[in-house]
């Protein structure tokens, strides 16, 4: 288990989840599978690594009871997602609240102290995300140069004056512009 999956295994531990034993098995990537607390979400979330550093994230939970949870201290070099069904609030430092609803996409990279995540009552989340890992960027950046490393230069690079970015567009939950 890598640095980025220990790091996941730490931070959701504290937020009511177990990990199990069972990993996933193929010779493709590493992962785990995170269960929630079956008391106020049931539900899991399964982190897959691919050997380059490209992971695949999917949700699946039936929030119970309203549940927010904070993490600190996230590096995300990149982050891409979109909501198939349900909806959370997320805040991150110095921005307002933002609801992920059913059908958005969003993308997210930098550095933050806190993220909040709230989900209410009642909702059958479910979300796919593709996350880059900063040595896959930098091997990417450094020796592609067509057009997706062209786009995804765009959307990392492109940071705002504090370094951190959720897309470029006036409202940074917004669509991504690419």
């Amino acid at each position: 288990m890598d640095n980025t999956l220990r790091c996941h295994v730490k931070e959701y531990r504290t937020e009511h989840f177990s990990i199990r034993n069972k990993r996933p098995a193929s010779r493709f990537f590493d992962g785990l599978r995170m269960e929630t607390d079956k008391n106020t979400v049931q539900g899991s979330t399964e982190l897959l690594r691919i050997h380059n550093g490209l992971y695949l994230e999917m949700l699946d939970y039936h929030v119970k009871q309203r549940l927010s949870t904070c993490h600190n201290n996230m590096e995300i070099p990149f982050k891409f997602g979109i909501m198939l069904s349900g909806r959370f609030d997320s805040t991150l430092p110095g921005q307002r609240e933002k609801q992920i609803r059913t059908g958005e996409i969003w993308c997210l990279h930098g550095s933050f102290e806190k993220v909040l995540y709230t989900y209410f009552p009642n909702e059958k989340l479910r979300a796919v995300s593709f996350c880059l890992s900063q040595d896959l960027i930098e091997a990417w950046l450094g020796t592609s140069s067509c057009a997706a490393s062209s786009g995804l230069e765009k959307l990392v690079l492109g940071c705002s004056a504090d370094g951190n970015h959720v897309c470029q567009t006036p409202d940074p939950y917004g669509q991504p512009a690419f």
